[in-house]
């Protein structure tokens, strides 16, 4: 955690996440299962969402003040599926994403349920399509600011002369 910190100023990131798949020994003591139900959930959100982070769940995130409003302004979702909200409005902003490796000891058994990933997977699509959504409007609202602002400076220009 005291390393997310120094890594967002040295590499300019908005944000910083923490990824198992990154440290040799990532998923620490994880059981048999439940290393395959990370990687399977990981692979089928990658292939339906286009998400470009090795690792959305680990669960270890760190933003700047800037990134941290600009996303969060955007996110609804909750339970497991805000990770996957944040990282792909985050993309969608073209904000700079950061991974460090990071070991995660898990000594309990999950509490996902094997249909937990089906019902992950579907609010994970209908934050894709949110996140696509909400930049279009974003999109739209900063047209227009843009237009009034132009209008505003022609409307200026027009009275002085």
């Amino acid at each position: 955690v005291y390393e997310m910190y120094p890594r967002l100023l040295e590499t300019g990131a908005g944000m910083s996440i923490a990824s198992r798949r990154l440290h040799k020994e990532g998923y620490g003591d994880y059981t048999f299962m439940r290393k395959l139900m990370s990687v399977v959930y990981y692979t089928t959100l990658k292939i339906f969402t286009s998400l470009k982070v090795s690792d959305s769940q680990c669960g270890l995130k760190g933003f700047t003040a800037k990134a941290a409003e600009e996303i969060f302004s955007l996110c609804e979702a909750d339970r497991f599926a805000f990770d996957i909200e944040v990282i792909l409005f985050a993309q969608a902003l073209g904000t700079k994403i950061d991974e460090m490796p990071a070991k995660v000891l898990a000594n309990d058994e999950t509490t996902v349920s094997a249909a937990e990933p089906f019902r992950m997977l579907r609010e994970a699509l209908s934050i894709k399509k949110r996140v696509k959504r909400k930049m279009k409007e974003n999109k739209q609202k900063k047209e227009q600011k843009r237009k009034a602002h132009y209008m505003s400076l022609h409307q200026k220009v027009k009275t002085a002369d």
